[in-house]
This record gives C-alpha cells, sequence and structure tokens, in this order.
C-alpha cells in the first residue's frame, strides 16, 4: 500500500511538472515588455522545478541543504523564488538531485 502511495505521488509530481513546463513555455513566448516581471517569473518557475525535482527525490529542504552544503534558507529561498543560485550552487543541486540540466531548465 505504502508503495502504491509513493508511485502515485511520483506520477502526479510528474504532471506536475509538465504542466509547470507546459506554462512557462507559453510565458517565454509571449516575450514580456518589463525584463524586472520575466526575471520574476523566471526565478518563481525554476524555484518550482526545484522543488518538483526534489520532492521527486524523497528530501526535505533541510536534508538538500546539508548534502549540497548550503543553507537552510538559502534553499528555501531558492524555491520561493527570490534567489537564482550561482554556477556553484546550481552544480551542487543537480548533483544532490540526480538529474540531468534540461530537468531544471527546460521549460
Amino acid at each position: 500500500m505504502n508503495t502504491l502511495k509513493k508511485i502515485r505521488s511520483a506520477e502526479r509530481q510528474r504532471v506536475n511538472l509538465k504542466m509547470l513546463n507546459q506554462n512557462s513555455q507559453s510565458n517565454f513566448e509571449g516575450g514580456g515588455t518589463n525584463n524586472n516581471k520575466d526575471e520574476f517569473r523566471h526565478k518563481i518557475l525554476f524555484g518550482k522545478r526545484i522543488k518538483i525535482l526534489r520532492s521527486q527525490s524523497g528530501f526535505t529542504q533541510q536534508h538538500l541543504a546539508e548534502i549540497t552544503d548550503l543553507s537552510l534558507r538559502y534553499v528555501q529561498s531558492i524555491e520561493a523564488g527570490k534567489y537564482f543560485p550561482s554556477l556553484h550552487s546550481l552544480i551542487k543541486l543537480k548533483t544532490a538531485l540526480k538529474c540531468v540540466w534540461g530537468d531544471i531548465f527546460v521549460p
């Protein structure tokens, strides 16, 4: 029963990621005129992708922070769309989440 719940949860997360990717694609095609709004949207979408990937990996924010050697507050801020991580932090996140760059960036 517990395994079935995990499978259903993973399926829901995949669907959510797919929907997020579709929504972000339409946002990118819109070609907004306000760079600040676009930057804000990109940070929000990036944070949502990190959160979904973290959840799929079964990590808490605390655990992800520990294995990436980033602060908990920094991980929370990334997921909230307040910060976009440096290249060094991106590599740490990618490695910890065991994903490819496309999972993080491709809309």
